[in-house]
């Protein structure tokens, strides 16, 4: 009798672990679709400054503050067109290929290249590259 309970607490004890550990699996599962699915549906013009510049989908909206006319007032935060977002997208890969850093800011995202080489749009961080006005 003893053994057949200790075989049934086994058993049990064995798929109760197996349990948990499943649950916790999905939870993480569950919890990155839901941050995924809540960052596609979010409205841009609900979004505060900070919330807008770490968001991929939405740009800030700057003008000068009337006050100071050398400083710049967050006014909204608006969704990035597709052509603007594809635009961006090609421009970070092209960074990246190129052993730029793709920073993102308030106020915008750009290239930084490694130290001695500018951005050139055509073709990413070139080593003492002279960039035309034209």
């Amino acid at each position: 009798m003893l053994r057949r309970h200790l075989a049934l607490f086994t058993i049990f004890s064995g798929v109760a672990i197996v349990a948990v550990l499943l649950m916790a699996a999905y939870q993480g599962w569950m919890g990155a679709r839901l941050q995924a699915y809540a960052a596609q549906i979010t409205k841009c013009a609900y979004l505060s400054v900070e919330r807008c510049a770490q968001h991929p989908l939405c740009q800030g909206d700057y003008a000068a503050d009337p006050r100071y006319p050398d400083e710049l007032v967050f006014r909204a935060c608006q969704a990035k067109s597709g052509d603007d977002l594809q635009a961006a997208s090609d421009t970070a890969r092209r960074c990246r290929e190129s052993r730029g850093d793709w920073k993102r800011t308030p106020y915008g995202e750009y290239c930084q290249c490694p130290s001695g080489a500018r951005y050139v749009a055509q073709t990413g961080c070139q080593p003492g590259a002279v960039v035309s006005s034209q």
